[in-house]
């Protein structure tokens, strides 16, 4: 019996603790308020260089459009070779709700060109980009 009671407590917070994202809470412009690296070994050179990306990465602007358009947008003064990251405009967005990943592309690239995994926590929306290191804390523009 104190087993059974203790199972239905685990299983009773469950809820509780998934994140029920939908769709429709992505629609949207959201931007880059801070965007952090995990502690990485890493050479002088190769740090810069992540500091670079971090540093072009905040304040960005990533918009999932209702018809199921993406748009992102750098501000001014970023590194010229994160400008060719852009190409990812005027692309389409899809968003799994079950594994909350999101992804963006094409139908002919089966929506390949970029992934972000995205997860709330205590409220918090964030953005962790696949084949990246960078997580990017975001906020939704009203």
């Amino acid at each position: 019996m104190k087993s059974l009671i203790v199972c239905l407590c685990i299983l009773s917070a469950i809820p509780a603790f998934s994140q029920n994202l939908k769709k429709a809470d992505l629609i949207g412009k959201w931007t880059a308020k801070t965007v952090t690296i995990p502690e990485m070994r890493m050479e002088d050179e190769q740090m810069q260089i992540m500091e670079s990306l971090k540093d072009g990465f905040v304040n960005s602007s990533y918009t999932f459009h209702p018809d199921g358009t993406f748009n992102l947008d750098f501000t001014n003064g970023i590194p010229a070779f994160m400008k060719e990251l852009e190409f990812v405009n005027n692309t389409s967005w899809k968003f799994n709700e079950s594994n909350s990943i999101m992804s963006i592309g094409t139908e002919k690239d089966n929506y390949t060109l970029m992934g972000i995994i995205v997860r709330r926590d205590k409220g918090q929306m964030y953005f962790v980009l696949e084949e990246s290191p960078f997580t990017l804390e975001m906020v939704q523009n009203k």
